[in-house]
């Protein structure tokens, strides 16, 4: 699973496979790293901003306590596991609400609607 500051994305977030150098600064990190090829990553318009699916962050679009406009993504590949993912997704909105006061909007990129606008 993912945390991104949205003020910090620029354009829009593509799930796709690196053609490799792809520039990546990893949060905790001071040297910037690239993707393999064929390494599953996340990107925007500038950068990798996840890599090995949503394993490892960017840190300039590390969510922080200054972060307003949160995006959380996490992804299942294996259909068998699809409850789990459900309820994984429920908990995680249950307790932002809960713990933190924060209001959740729900959005699922399937092969079937595979993209999703967000408001600005």
């Amino acid at each position: 699973m993912a945390a991104e500051d949205m003020d910090q994305i620029k354009g829009d977030i593509h799930l796709t496979v690196a053609q490799g150098g792809e520039r990546f600064r990893p949060i905790g990190e001071d040297d910037v790293e690239t993707a393999l090829p064929g390494e599953v990553i996340y990107r925007d318009a500038y950068d990798v901003i996840s890599r090995c699916w949503a394993w490892r962050d960017s840190a300039r679009v590390e969510a922080t306590e200054a972060t307003q406009n949160l995006l959380f993504y996490m992804e299942n590949v294996n259909p068998q596991r699809h409850a789990d993912h459900v309820a994984a997704t429920a908990a995680l909105q249950t307790r932002l609400h809960d713990y933190l006061g924060i209001s959740t909007t729900l959005h699922v990129v399937t092969h079937d609607q595979p993209s999703v606008a967000f408001k600005d």
